[in-house]
């Protein structure tokens, strides 16, 4: 209910643009639904826009997936079968995300050795909500909405948390019950008790304060890198 209104209308055309395309491919039931129709459907969307459009389609299938997955509406899993096309180099390539193969080897790893771990919870977020490293930062303890399952996101720059799209992007992200708890298990168990210069209980800390946003991208690029587990090649 708190996106902003140009996202529910951007994602409502993309939804509505899939229910057609199944439609033509007589998919009445989002049960029958398989990794190979979404491959046809790339394939179909691949024809008609430009690659960075079709990665912000598919990311809003993603959610789509993964919200009808916990209503037993379709197999579980298939949001990680939707695989968006490379953009081309100079076409916002910022927009390039990781691997899904690389991104569940990196996670599944997590999850075995380093289980909500703050490096587990950052990463897990990030994949699966794909929010922005201001917004990562800003969260705090007290954001969590327990009953909804979801985080809250607030543009506070009096605070030194300001979010790119200030009070545009404030909302709120539904994480389902397995993530929500994996945040909760971090702040049981791993989350450092402490408050920021504000006064404020910053979800992700270091020894004081919150954390910076450079800490949160060296985490990116830390657990990205094949030899982090995989064992770096003898020098």
């Amino acid at each position: 209910p708190n996106v902003a209104t140009s996202t529910f209308q951007n994602n409502q055309t993309t939804l509505e643009q899939f229910l057609a395309w199944c439609h033509d491919e007589e998919i009445e039931n989002l049960n029958d639904l398989s990794g190979r129709d979404l491959a046809d459907f790339v394939h179909d969307r691949r024809q008609e826009v430009k690659p960075i459009s079709l990665q912000k389609e598919l990311s809003a299938i993603r959610v789509a997936l993964e919200y009808w997955a916990d209503l037993d509406a379709v197999e579980p899993g298939l949001r990680e079968r939707v695989h968006a096309p490379d953009v081309p180099d100079g076409a916002e390539s910022r927009e390039v995300k990781v691997d899904p193969e690389v991104a569940d080897e990196v996670l599944e790893y997590l999850d075995r050795y380093h289980y909500a771990t703050r490096e587990h919870v950052i990463l897990s977020l990030w994949w699966e909500t794909g929010i922005r490293l201001g917004a990562m930062r800003a969260l705090d303890v007290d954001d969590l909405r327990e009953e909804d399952h979801a985080l809250a996101i607030h543009h506070r720059p009096e605070t030194d948390t300001p979010l790119k799209n200030k009070n545009e992007g404030e909302r709120w992200v539904w994480l389902g019950e397995r993530l929500f708890g994996l945040v909760e298990e971090y702040i049981d168990v791993h989350r450092l008790d402490v408050q920021d210069e504000y006064g404020r209980r910053p979800l992700f800390t270091p020894r004081q304060g919150r954390v910076s946003g450079s800490t949160l991208r060296a985490t990116s690029y830390r657990w990205t890198q094949p030899c982090r587990r995989d064992g770096c090649p003898p020098v």
